[in-house]
């Protein structure tokens, strides 16, 4: 993972090119900037030192201008309450508690967890069409000809517009985000497990924009707690949503004729 800070805005470089979450970043910074040893040990030998207790956990590079530091983190002990952090060059050992080391320095959970979290973000303005289908039931449909055009009912869906259920996904639409990323790079395989071949809900939303004419969120199984997987069609992005979210999505958006 690369991360890069270009004026005060933070991007991944590496493996993708995408924004960061500028506040979560931030504080991984100030949380490095702040960490403190508990114990500074005095080593002899090479440059490059792996503890017993195995291989170190990450490798990290930081440049700042044009100086930069390089150091391994690895557990100091088998229950790694104790991080060693190993300069390159360095004979020192500084051991650091683990719970004071960013997650996002040891682990690719909590890397991930620094990519902005934002899933789709379609201004109001942009939208021409939504179609929302809950599993294999007819699929709801509203449109409207222009930003300052009434929504209405499909063709394909008679019925009156749930104009309070529709205002809620459409500001959600604005704005949506993840409660988290769960990773990158998602294979065939893994989006059927995850259920998105044939997802719970489908949620699909025609647009006025440059980059495409249509979004398509897919929600699949169920994560935890309430949470489901979701990915947008066309990125290999796994994301999980927030109950808050799916109460959102999961409804009619046309009340059908009586």
């Amino acid at each position: 993972f690369v991360l890069a800070q270009t004026g005060a805005q933070w991007r991944f470089e590496t493996p993708m090119s995408d924004l960061a979450d500028q506040a979560a970043v931030g504080q991984v910074v100030k949380s490095l900037l702040n960490l403190n040893a508990d114990e500074i040990e005095e080593r002899t030998g090479g440059d490059e030192r792996d503890d017993a207790t195995g291989q170190p956990l990450s490798r990290v590079d930081v440049g700042a201008g044009a100086r930069s530091w390089r150091f391994s983190i690895m557990p100091a002990d088998a229950e790694s309450r104790l991080m060693n952090v190993v300069f390159t060059n360095s004979a020192r050992v500084f051991s650091v508690a683990a719970s004071n080391v960013p997650s996002a320095l040891v682990s690719t959970v909590g890397m991930l967890g620094l990519r902005d979290k934002t899933v789709l973000a379609l201004p109001e303005s942009s939208l021409r069409r939504i179609t929302l289908k809950m599993g294999k039931a007819q699929a709801d449909v509203v449109e409207r000809g222009g930003p300052a055009a009434a929504w209405r009912a499909g063709e394909v869906s008679p019925g009156k517009v749930d104009t309070a259920r529709l205002n809620a996904v459409v500001a959600l639409l604005e704005k949506l985000r993840a409660d988290r990323i769960e990773k990158l790079g998602a294979t065939l395989e893994e989006i059927e497990a995850y259920g998105l071949r044939d997802p719970w809900l489908s949620l699909s939303a025609d647009v006025d924009a440059a980059d495409s004419v249509r979004k398509t969120l897919l929600v699949g199984k169920e994560a935890w707690f309430g949470k489901r997987y979701a990915m947008v069609r066309g990125l290999d992005i796994l994301f999980v949503l927030s109950p808050e979210t799916l109460e959102i999505l999961n409804g009619h958006l046309v009340e059908p004729v009586q």
